[in-house]
């Protein structure tokens, strides 16, 4: 019996060890401003323990943060020249001679924009 409860206090010590250097990390990267970096970490925690309310508030920072660091990345990379809509060219550039019919004179068609989804799509953080 005593053999069974040392095994119990044991092993919480561990998972309790080891949340504790998680969130160490995602602190850490946090201060560093990696935040994908911030958010695996926050979801290791909140997956461990999903009713902590402290870890799910740190994973929803973490996300709003990171993707704030991407939409300013984007947007930097559109200042600068960038076009990523369509992979391997620019939008609006005419086809090369060799890809067009010797009749066709017209530009290229716009790929048609891609409308939002009709409904949003339920974001679930945790194992349920």
């Amino acid at each position: 019996m005593k053999r069974r409860i040392l095994c119990i206090v044991a092993l919480t010590l561990t998972t309790l060890a080891c949340a504790s250097s998680t969130k160490r990390m995602a602190e850490i990267s946090e201060r560093d401003g990696d935040w994908d970096q911030a958010v695996l970490y926050y979801l290791d925690l909140v997956q461990d323990q999903p009713d902590n309310i402290a870890y799910r508030a740190a994973l929803m920072r973490a996300r709003i943060r990171a993707s704030q660091m991407h939409f300013q990345r984007g947007q930097e990379y559109k200042e600068a020249g960038a076009d990523f809509d369509r992979p391997g060219r620019r939008r609006g550039c005419r086809r090369s001679a060799s890809d067009r019919s010797p009749t066709s004179a017209e530009p290229v068609p716009a790929e048609p924009s891609r409308a939002p989804p009709s409904q949003p799509v339920p974001v679930r953080i945790g194992a349920s």
